[in-house]
Formats: structure tokens, C-alpha cells, sequence
């Protein structure tokens, strides 16, 4: 029995330092947004971003009548996650969280460059009330902003 304490111990060990962390390994996503009005199933995950290329932008949200102080998000522009989708028409685009409510998105707003889906903010990982992703929409107040990014519908 003495001999086998050291293995289990050595075993859990090893088990708790591969399952934490949240990162993605090269072949299983983290997350995953479902996409719809495409014609066809669709989603993006954690390893398409990776494929993409993350941005790191500056910016506010707005409080009232003044914007916010600024922050520093990284993540991936709403317009080229379309774009890889293979997105090039549409009238509006709706964002919802995991408790579905969402908001629509006019082209303009989705091509400005403040319009992004966050995956860090400040150099951090978001925390279980804000991510794993965000849309952030630069100069916007809060109701423009989803957490929890669950589902992207194209209306074309």
C-alpha cells in the first residue's frame, strides 16, 4: 500500500496540472459560437480565432454623455470572423449572450475597428461573467456591449 500512494499522488498530480488552465490544446477549442442565417451549420471556436489573428485595440464605452476610461482588448474584428465565414453580404448582424438577449449591428458598426470579439482585456483572460468572448463596440454604452457571446445571426 505504501508503494501505491506515490503513484496515485504522482497521477493526480499530473491530472490536475493537464485540466487546468483553459487554454486550448492544437485540435480541441475552448469555446464555441454558434452561427446562424448562413444557409448552412456554422460556428466559430477558440482555433479559428487562432487562425485568424487576434487585434489589440484601445477602447471606451460610453457612460452617459462622456466614454469611459480606456481599456486595452484583444481579439478578433467582428467584420473578419465574417469574413472568414465567408460573410460578404448582409443587411444586420444580431450578437447574443448565453441568456439570449443580443442586439443587431448595422454594417457600418460591424466593419469600424472598435467592433471586436474580445477574448482579453488589460492582458487578461475574461472572467466567467464576461467571456470566454465579448463583443466590444468601441464609444457604445453597455447595452451594446454582449457578454457571454453564445450565437452571431447574419440577416441578409
Amino acid at each position: 500500500m505504501r508503494k501505491l500512494i506515490p503513484v496515485l499522488v504522482s497521477a493526480l498530480l499530473v491530472l490536475a496540472l493537464t485540466s487546468c488552465g483553459g487554454t486550448a490544446s492544437s485540435s480541441n477549442p475552448t469555446w464555441k459560437i454558434a452561427v446562424e442565417g448562413l444557409g448552412r451549420e456554422a460556428s466559430i471556436t477558440s482555433l479559428d480565432l487562432q487562425k485568424t489573428g487576434t487585434v489589440t485595440v484601445k477602447v471606451a464605452m460610453k457612460e452617459k454623455e462622456t466614454k469611459g476610461p480606456e481599456e486595452e482588448w484583444t481579439g478578433v474584428p467582428l467584420a473578419k470572423v465574417l469574413e472568414y465565414l465567408g460573410v460578404s453580404q448582409y443587411t444586420t448582424v444580431k450578437v447574443e449572450s448565453a441568456d439570449g438577449t443580443g442586439r443587431e449591428y448595422t454594417p457600418d458598426l460591424v466593419g469600424s475597428n472598435g467592433t471586436i470579439l474580445g477574448i482579453e482585456v488589460n492582458g487578461k483572460a475574461l472572467d466567467r461573467e464576461k467571456g470566454p468572448v465579448q463583443l466590444v463596440v468601441d464609444g457604445k454604452g453597455s447595452n451594446w456591449w454582449i457578454k457571454q457571446v453564445a450565437k452571431i445571426t447574419v440577416i441578409k
